[in-house]
């Protein structure tokens, strides 16, 4: 579940950080634009005073933003992984094959965590409730789709004739 928790958490953080990112950006660049017009400029001084100077921090924004959808995309590979070791388990399999896979499926978290780009912490403490809240709803979900598993293989196996 902490896998799971882990990879949708990342996921859902760079999204709403690239976004969030844009959209600032992007208004502070019409205010930027809207200020500028108001003085009533020349061309030229508007493109020299307004436009040049704000160029740096659109082409910032648009990167960080690339790079941080693309490393939310990669987690979708991730997820899957983990959709096949979930069905695995609650299908019975055995707890070795559920190690082995669990712990390829973690080194894979942290390669992926450890080549993606950062984000700065005050962004992680402003979208932290949000997504503990999510996390917690989704890990009580899997709780109850566990016990449901577990109460079909003991069914099964109360049910099975003695050999």
């Amino acid at each position: 579940m902490c896998q799971r928790t882990n990879i949708s958490y990342d996921a859902r953080l760079r999204r709403k950080y690239g976004d969030a990112l844009l959209i600032v950006t992007l208004i502070f660049g019409v205010g930027l634009l809207f200020t500028g017009l108001s003085t009533n400029p020349k061309f030229s001084d508007l493109v020299m005073t307004l436009l040049v100077p704000f160029m740096p921090v659109l082409t910032w924004a648009l990167k960080e933003r690339l790079q941080h959808s693309n490393t939310a995309l990669s987690p979708t590979s991730l997820g899957a992984e983990w959709e096949k070791i979930w069905a695995c388990a609650l299908d019975g399999a055995s707890e070795a094959d559920v190690k082995n896979d669990s712990r390829d499926l973690q080194d894979a978290i942290y390669q992926h965590r450890e080549g993606s780009p950062l984000i700065f912490d005050w962004v992680y403490y402003c979208l932290r409730a949000a997504n503990e809240d999510q996390a917690r709803h989704a890990a009580e979900d899997m709780v109850e789709m566990a016990k449901k598993a577990l109460e079909g293989v003991r069914k099964h196996e109360a049910h099975r004739p003695i050999q």
